[in-house]
């Protein structure tokens, strides 16, 4: 871990890199080396031990190291010379994509999340029939039930049970909370709970006879055994919470199809008790995109201002359908919180991102940016989309915050195109 100047750290901080939020990490630090208490949750571990361990880089341009003003120059050129940019990855917090926005806006381009397809998934239920959730602290203070349905739940998020299941922090303490798992994780053999292997791609006829026992319907009792089981779990339960994640049913052709079965599962299940679903994301910014955009167009992401205003193609609009077809000629890779390298392209490539971020192949521009919630401060939307939480600096840094940064290429963009 590279060093650190000695100082001050506050309390406690909040976690950019999971949905869940968590706000009660503790930072510490000695005279060479600043550390994070991370309560034993690999995936904080990593994020804050990436960001802090990253070397001190400079932009590139074309491979070689330049002044951030060149590269800022060299963006800006590219973005008024592109007929259709695509604004994608956006894996940061509100300022991130505040930025990333407005300079779609202002060039004409398209925006994408990385995640765009599990959260296009989850609108399209949610408009066109419609679902009932929670929220991560109902479901802590009410729930008698907890089951995740999907594979790697509790290991993109590995505070989940602990946040939901913490006897002391329950508001109805009179039950302890069960734990049942429904998928084909391998992980979650042995584990604590009920465990109930079911292969993803049968996930949704599962549900279907699961549904079926609840409503005491004929079904065929030698398909899915331990659907009675879980029936008769949910039918005993004052209020269950079914979690699940739709990027865990992103190899699905219609994951969209999963997500609608839960939800009319948990609408049955409210016509004789209480229940609710619990979409589980945000982990790379996308609840943070997702709110920013509706705040400033009305719609989501997936937005194109080609025509000068913008328009809403949740189908259509997906980084890798439009890098596929050929409707853009420019990537612009926008990721402070993932170091994970873009999506592959064959047009000319510009990253605004993570310092640690890995690249397949050198892009025509690459400008590291401050992490938020390490570096620099800032905000992001937990992942249930019902808080907002404030990020602190911890580290000093010499790298350039993504605020600045956008209004910078905003105003170089607007010297020659005027229209920003």
């Amino acid at each position: 871990m590279r060093e650190q100047q000695a100082g001050a750290s506050p309390a406690a901080i909040a976690c950019p890199f999971c949905g869940l939020g968590c706000d009660d990490l503790s930072p510490s630090r000695s005279t060479t080396e600043l550390s994070v208490d991370s309560h034993g949750c690999l995936v904080a571990e990593t994020g804050f031990v990436r960001a802090l361990s990253a070397p001190r880089i400079k932009p590139r341009v074309d491979g070689q190291d330049a002044s951030l003003e060149d590269a800022l120059a060299r963006t800006a050129q590219f973005l008024r010379e592109a007929s259709l940019p695509l604004f994608a990855g956006l894996c940061g917090d509100l300022a991130d994509m505040r930025g990333a926005l407005r300079l779609a806006e202002c060039t004409g381009g398209a925006i994408d999340h990385r995640n765009g397809d599990a959260l296009m998934t989850n609108l399209s239920v949610l408009e066109e029939s419609g679902w009932i959730v929670t929220s991560l602290g109902e479901a802590r203070n009410r729930a008698d039930l907890l089951v995740l349905v999907g594979d790697g739940l509790l290991t993109r998020f590995p505070r989940l049970a602990e946040r939901v299941m913490r006897q002391d922090e329950r508001l109805h303490t009179e039950s302890a909370v069960a734990l049942v798992r429904v998928g084909s994780d391998p992980a979650a053999s042995g584990a604590a709970g009920v465990n109930i292997p079911v292969p993803i791609d049968q996930i949704r006829d599962f549900i279907g006879v699961l549904r079926g026992r609840l409503a005491n319907r004929p079904i065929d009792s030698a398909r899915f055994p331990q659907a009675a089981k879980l029936a008769g779990l949910l039918d005993r339960a004052k209020y269950p919470v079914i979690a699940f994640a739709a990027s865990a049913f992103g190899a699905e052709p219609h994951a969209d199809l999963i997500v609608r079965a839960l939800a009319a599962l948990v609408r049955d299940l409210n016509g004789r008790s209480r229940a609710a679903l619990l979409p589980l994301g945000g982990a790379d910014g996308e609840t943070s995109a997702h709110q920013v955009s509706s705040w400033h167009t009305g719609f989501s992401i997936r937005q194109s201002f080609h025509t000068g205003v913008p328009e809403y193609r949740p189908r259509s609009g997906a980084t890798r359908q439009l890098l596929d077809s050929g409707g853009v000629d420019l990537l612009v890779w926008i990721s402070t919180l993932n170091d994970a390298p873009p999506t592959s392209a064959s047009v000319p490539t510009l990253i605004l991102g993570h310092p640690a971020m890995k690249l397949e192949r050198e892009p025509e521009v690459f400008i590291p940016l401050a992490v938020p919630g390490v570096h620099r401060a800032g905000a992001i939307h937990r992942g249930d989309g019902l808080a907002m939480l404030p990020l602190t600096a911890i580290a000093d840094s010499t790298l350039p915050e993504s605020a600045a940064v956008f209004a910078r290429l905003l105003d170089l963009v607007a010297e020659e195109q005027r229209t920003c």
